[in-house]
């Protein structure tokens, strides 16, 4: 038992959402790493690597976003909208249920 009578589970310390803060994120397809469906970079080999999508003049690869990837991240910000819309909702309600 914890300092304050509880305790997390092994690995969480003092967050009880790390075990599901912990999955990294491909930055170009928006999706786990483990799931990324980013393709191999032909110039250096890696996946998932913004740089390679820059165009060859300022440094990148010139790689160009797959249908796959652009629907990916379209649907990646389209449930953060919602989620933030949620949050919005939620704290509008939690003010509003404070006015007699």
């Amino acid at each position: 038992m914890g300092l304050f009578g509880w305790s997390y589970p092994p690995g969480a310390a003092s967050d009880p959402f790390a075990p599901y803060n912990q999955e990294d994120w491909c930055e170009v397809c928006c999706k786990p790493v483990d799931d990324c469906i980013c393709p191999e970079c032909p110039k250096c080999g890696g996946c998932g690597n913004p740089a390679c999508y820059r165009p060859k003049d300022i440094n990148g690869h010139g790689m160009v976003l797959t249908k796959e990837q652009k629907a990916s991240q379209i649907a990646y910000k389209n449930k953060q909208k919602e989620e933030d819309a949620r949050e919005a909702e939620y704290c509008r309600q939690m003010d509003t249920d404070d006015v007699p």
